[in-house]
């Protein structure tokens, strides 16, 4: 896929036309999904390139100074996900206060009509864009009526009475750590990614090695224990990295804590991302640096502090127990 940052970079081959869909895309669930599939379908349709245009940060972040929030994706995944999906082109237009101020008709005349050359647009039904929100599905559909341009206001799509979106994600996994409905809406299980770094092998200790990932810059569920899955590249940096809008084929079933370990006599100040893997032979420090996928399926309890070390390591014992149940690992 195609990735170009801001409009004044866009350099559109003659006479190529475009097909897009416009949105902050955090972590491409099923409306999401949806409308990628329409502007797809369009692409075909007109031979014009389905085109994806997303914001960074995110306006709602930029007005509220939330430009360090921790989301579903990274900005990395969401162009690796927007490409998975089949999205052809990505346009990344940094926003900010001279952006911000861009009005519905500048940027419906200026950069859809004139710079991308659309022949369709796709937005979600609650889209809104240009200076103070004043452009809407409605000042879209008089405009491409009058310049012939096919145009897809895609409806929601629900979820147990209520509508699929970002912020509902975030919130089951924030505040509940329940990422079975977070997959349901996702269409594929929450994934967190990083690199495999060196702990303080406290695992080791209680014969429960652990895989402990660093560098996560994405939103973590709340503190506890999970079973799922880990995808490891094959080796040491190479290009693969995990798939983000499907759990992969190749991948090892394990049990994860997320939390600061409040059983130890100082507990850590920030988050430690651990997982032990269920099966498969690794050398004591053979993962260290390899980049890695944690696909979360189950959340088994929260986190909790133990009297002593062998109380722990008695609950980490039922834990896996668990986790092979639900995986369907055979001890």
């Amino acid at each position: 896929m195609i990735q170009v940052t801001d409009f004044s970079a866009y350099q559109p081959a003659n006479g190529a036309r475009t097909a897009v869909t416009i949105g902050n895309f955090d972590g491409c669930h099923l409306g999401h999904q949806e409308l990628i599939e329409a502007t797809k379908n369009y692409g075909q349709r007109f031979a014009a390139t389905s085109t994806a245009i997303t914001f960074s940060p995110r306006p709602e972040a930029f007005f509220r100074s939330m430009a360090s929030e921790a989301l579903l994706f990274t900005e990395d995944q969401k162009t690796r996900g927007l490409g998975e999906l089949g999205i052809e082109q990505q346009l990344v237009q940094r926003f900010d206060l001279a952006f911000s101020r861009v009005t519905h008709h500048e940027f419906y005349r200026r950069y859809l009509r004139e710079q991308l050359a659309a022949a369709a647009l796709v937005v979600g039904d609650n889209f809104h864009f240009g200076h103070k929100r004043m452009g809407d599905a409605s000042f879209l559909r008089q405009c491409t009526a009058a310049d012939g341009l096919a145009l897809t206001i895609g409806d929601a799509v629900q979820f147990r009475g209520q509508s699929i979106s970002s912020t509902r994600i975030r919130t089951v996994l924030r505040e509940d750590g329940d990422v079975v409905t977070a997959a349901l809406m996702l269409g594929r299980p929450y994934v967190l990614e990083g690199l495999v770094e060196q702990g303080d092998q406290l695992g080791r200790r209680i014969d429960f090695p652990t895989a402990n990932l660093g560098e996560v810059k994405q939103l973590l569920p709340k503190y506890g224990v999970y079973a799922g899955y880990v995808w490891l590249e094959a080796s040491l940096g190479s290009a693969e990295r995990p798939a983000i809008t499907t759990r992969p084929a190749n991948v090892q079933p394990a049990v994860f804590n997320i939390g600061v370990r409040p059983t130890l006599a100082r507990p850590d100040s920030a988050a430690r991302i651990e997982a032990h893997l269920l099966t498969g032979e690794f050398g004591p420090d053979a993962l260290y640096g390899l980049h890695a996928g944690y696909y979360l399926a189950h959340r088994l309890r929260g986190e909790q502090a133990f009297a002593d070390l062998t109380a722990l390591r008695r609950q980490i014992s039922m834990d896996c127990e668990q986790a092979r149940q639900l995986l369907g690992v055979s001890t």
